[in-house]
């Protein structure tokens, strides 16, 4: 069989092949893009929307036997995926999907490092992004004491990055009559603990127990007591009563006067979700307050039946707050409990600084994260150590999608020359000022999160493109209708 003809990568330096918003000042930008992956499980078909099914289509390709997708094809699909400028701002460049950056050298000129079918070639960009995203490529190990680690356990240790690869019948068969623990109680965690259930169904299945460090707030359903979601905070009138960069002496003295309403609203759902979901009996009720995950952006969705499986014995959960290790036959507890495992799952979460690391030339490498272990980047794309680089995809909101598309465009007028970047100690500050605002409103403040400042934090973007702030037809509408994409 004809293998493919090899995708052309086009010159970096020929701007008719810009987009054309950035014809007028940049000749060449560069896109690191990586494989679209989700997390280390499978969503339910009911929470799967258009976008998570042509995500799909783009990673099982088409055909049988073709070797891979032709750039523009794969453009299109992408397209497809997001309809966004996410991808539009790399049209030119859609085809080093097909290639891997090793590392980027910036020194008076900078160039990046492509190994393109075994060959090395240069090409020289004057701006590079960085889209590797924080999840997928590099998981996060939990460290053992010596000799209590995977080494000495006799059944299998898998990462729930690993456990993603895997088809849907690789995973049935894995874990079908064996007994499973999943570390973790997040978003990955949980999907994976209750794919586990429903394989282990049967005379012969067996429980799967959950192992949980810290304890997060989880929602059944975008209604609180039959009010939608968003009305408590993702609509202007909402977000105004909190924490925000750069806020002022009076903002600052709003949001302590109304703190007692914050926490009131923060306690009206959690009485909805402790009536609604069995917390109590199974020990799951977190000892913070429910904004605290919201702000950190750490709320997970149940999957339909979740709890119901625990109702028939089909799923456990094991409370490890000071810490665990492995055994031969399973999972040891601080308290020594051993909870017998053929299967652990990691579901600890990725290293997304260490894969920037690998990539970064080391000078830089020093001053990527602060002394709060955080990535300083203003306005979620530019750290202001680091010239000629920006970054998407390292900020989180209650819509990734949408805050990244945003950045992008943002990203374009800056390239365009639409407007100028601040100096680095204005940046520094408007980044600390930020760090401020989370540590103020939740103890997981180290996680990059706008969830509960994203219209302030689209305003201040908007104003930089010289764009209209207010988005809505009225005031009324302004003030209680949430943000969506089409207002953007």
């Amino acid at each position: 069989m004809a293998q493919p003809r090899r995708p052309r990568v086009p010159d970096p330096h020929r701007g008719r092949r810009l987009p054309r918003g950035l014809r007028r000042r940049v000749r060449s930008l560069a896109l690191h893009l990586v494989r679209v992956q989700g997390g280390g499980h499978q969503v339910p078909r009911r929470r799967r929307g258009r976008v998570h099914r042509a995500v799909e289509r783009h990673q099982q390709g088409s055909a049988p036997g073709q070797a891979h997708v032709g750039g523009r094809r794969r453009h299109r699909r992408l397209r497809h995926c997001s309809g966004t400028t996410i991808y539009t701002l790399c049209a030119c460049f859609a085809r080093l999907l097909l290639h891997t950056v090793h590392r980027v050298v910036i020194n008076s000129i900078d160039l990046t490092r492509i190994f393109y079918d075994g060959n090395v070639q240069y090409y020289k960009f004057e701006f590079v992004v960085m889209c590797t995203g924080k999840y997928g490529d590099v998981p996060r190990m939990p460290v053992f004491p010596p000799g209590k680690g995977p080494e000495v356990f006799k059944g299998t240790v898998m990462h729930s990055l690993d456990y993603c690869k895997l088809s849907e019948e690789e995973t049935v068969e894995l874990m079908r009559g064996k007994k499973v623990v999943a570390v973790g109680y997040k978003k990955s965690a949980i999907d994976l603990a209750n794919e586990c259930a429903q394989a282990n169904q049967g005379e012969d299945g067996q429980a799967c127990t959950m192992l949980v460090r810290t304890l997060h707030w989880m929602v059944p359903s975008y209604s609180i007591w039959g009010l939608p979601f968003f009305l408590f905070y993702s609509t202007r009138f909402s977000q105004f009563f909190y924490e925000r960069p750069n806020q002022g002496f009076f903002r600052s003295l709003l949001c302590r006067l109304t703190s007692p309403l914050r926490a009131g609203v923060s306690k009206f759902i959690e009485s909805y979700l402790s009536w609604k979901l069995p917390l109590a009996k199974y020990g799951l009720t977190p000892d913070h307050r429910f904004v605290e995950d919201y702000a950190s952006c750490q709320l997970a969705f149940l999957p339909e039946g979740f709890f119901d499986m625990a109702d028939r014995g089909l799923l456990r959960f094991k409370r490890a707050p000071d810490g665990w290790w492995l055994s031969e036959n399973g999972v040891v507890l601080k308290d020594g409990t051993e909870v017998e495992a053929d299967l652990v799952f990691l579901a600890t979460g990725f290293e997304g600084t260490d894969k920037l690391r690998e990539v970064l030339p080391k000078p830089f490498r020093g001053v990527l994260v602060n002394k709060s272990s955080m990535i300083p980047l203003y306005h979620g794309t530019i750290h202001p150590l680091i010239p000629n680089m920006a970054f998407v995809g390292f900020v989180e909101s209650a819509s990734n999608l949408r805050t990244s598309e945003l950045r992008c465009r943002w990203l374009a007028g800056l390239l365009e020359g639409r407007f100028e970047l601040p100096t680095v100690k204005a940046m520094m500050g408007h980044v600390a000022s930020e760090a401020d605002a989370m540590r103020r409103t939740t103890r997981f403040y180290r996680r990059h999160c706008i969830s509960t400042y994203s219209i302030h934090d689209k305003d201040g973007m908007s104003a930089d493109l010289s764009s209209a702030t207010l988005r809505k037809a009225n005031w009324i509408a302004e003030l209680l209708a949430p943000n969506n994409k089409q207002d953007y």
